[in-house]
């Protein structure tokens, strides 16, 4: 793990944040850039919970495409589209939420580095939230008899342990 700064944290009408990040949002960050994400969700939302719309869309696509591979009967209408424009129109309107969802992601980031460098919101340089423990290994387990039980007592028992993220695996040692 690399050696890591000490950064002052204030707090705020928001949380207790980092000062330097907060100063680098106040001179860098366009709020109003948050609010341009708002009509394109809500049109996204509007378009995928229509009973008519995407939803419906999929539903049709896999019906042609099973009547097509599978050999299933036929169970909706044609229409004028063939099972290839259906699914480029798809494919296109998913492309378009994908953009506007990374480009929200871009748009959080600036915010994640508000987070305080504070033992207890941080791992190395990811933060809490940005964690996802995709595997536990726990070495020579006591036996909790079911005291305590669950997760804590186990872990707390332990000499080392590791969490993988991501791609990565780091030995965490008590």
């Amino acid at each position: 793990m690399s050696p890591r700064t000490s950064r002052q944290s204030i707090d705020t009408a928001v949380g207790r944040v980092d000062a330097t990040a907060l100063e680098e949002l106040r001179e860098n960050f366009g709020t109003d850039e948050l609010l341009d994400l708002v009509d394109p969700l809500d049109e996204w939302r509007a378009r995928i919970g229509d009973p008519n719309g995407l939803r419906a869309d999929l539903l049709r696509w896999h019906v042609l495409a099973h009547t097509l591979v599978n050999g299933a009967p036929l169970s909706v209408s044609t229409g004028d589209e063939a099972i290839w424009e259906l699914a480029d129109a798809l494919e296109s309107e998913l492309m378009e939420i994908e953009e506007g969802a990374k480009r929200a992601m871009q748009l959080l980031r600036p915010l994640l580095k508000l987070a305080p460098d504070d033992p207890m919101n941080r791992v190395g340089r990811t933060t809490i939230s940005q964690l996802r423990i995709t595997d536990v290994t726990v070495n020579s387990a006591p036996d909790s008899g079911g005291g305590e039980g669950g997760l804590t007592a186990l872990l707390t028992g332990q000499q080392s342990f590791k969490i993988t993220i991501g791609q990565r695996t780091k030995p965490l040692a008590r």
